[in-house]
Parts: structure tokens; sequence; C-alpha cells
């Protein structure tokens, strides 16, 4: 599972240096304790994070889609920096790898049509760190 995370990140990096070829785009990084919440039917689960680094803030991920066969998850992930600014995004994931891999989607004030992705990594069960990359629409280098 190693293998299989290391090389989406390469993957992900080298089909993000196309779009920094064009906009603006940020390395991001730091840690999450999150824990499961309650949540409306249809999600599957919700769980909320706090997030330190550079996108301190808390994160609300809702499960849309689980498939008990292969562990596979699939949802959406708001995260709602302390500055008031909102970052969007789906999550992929394999329940039990430790390893979720967010598209980002948009947001709010700077991150209105913003591309990019992060990759949440557990080190401890609920306790993590994440890495990626976020590209802001429209500001050309």
């Amino acid at each position: 599972m190693l293998k299989l995370a290391a090389l989406v990140v390469v993957v992900l990096l080298n089909a993000s240096s196309a779009v920094a070829a064009t906009t603006a785009c940020h390395n991001i990084s730091g840690g999450y304790v999150q824990e499961f919440v309650p949540c409306n039917v249809p999600a599957v689960a919700c769980v909320d994070a706090t997030l330190t680094g550079d996108l301190v803030g808390v994160s609300h991920t809702v499960i849309t889609t689980f498939d008990p066969t292969t562990q596979a998850f699939t949802g959406d992930v708001t995260i709602v920096r302390n500055n008031g600014s909102i970052l969007t995004a789906t999550i992929k994931g394999v329940s039990g790898s430790g390893v979720g891999f967010e598209t980002i989607t948009g947001g709010t004030r700077q991150f209105v049509g913003a591309t990019g992705f992060i990759v949440a990594t557990d080190i401890v069960h609920f306790v993590g760190n994440y890495a990626g990359q976020y590209c802001l629409a429209g500001d050309e280098q």
C-alpha cells in the first residue's frame, strides 16, 4: 500500500507541474487530529478534523460512498480556515490504508476556482499529516 501511495503522490506531483506553468501554485503541509461525528443520511460517515500548518482551521468530511468489498470510499471535504476562507475538495481512499487523496475543487475568497491536491496520511489512528499543492485561478505568473 505504501508503494501505491508513493506512486500516486509522484503522479500527482508530475501532473500538477503542467498546471504550475500557468497559475500560481503553492505547496502546503501540516498536521491533523480527526474524529468521527454524527451526520445525516444519506452520508455513510462524517469526520471532523482540526488542522495545523498551512491550512490552519477545521475540516468536515462527508463520506458519500463506501464499497464493502474493496473498502474504497469517496466523499466531500470542506476546510474552513481560521481566517474565514473556505477550501473545498473531493476525497478518495481505502478504509484502513491510512491515506486519503483529496482533489481541490474550489472555495471562497482566494480559493474561488482553485485546483490542486492534498494527500492525508495517518501517523497513528486519526492523527496524521497532510501535504499537497493548490493553484489559484487567474493568478498568471
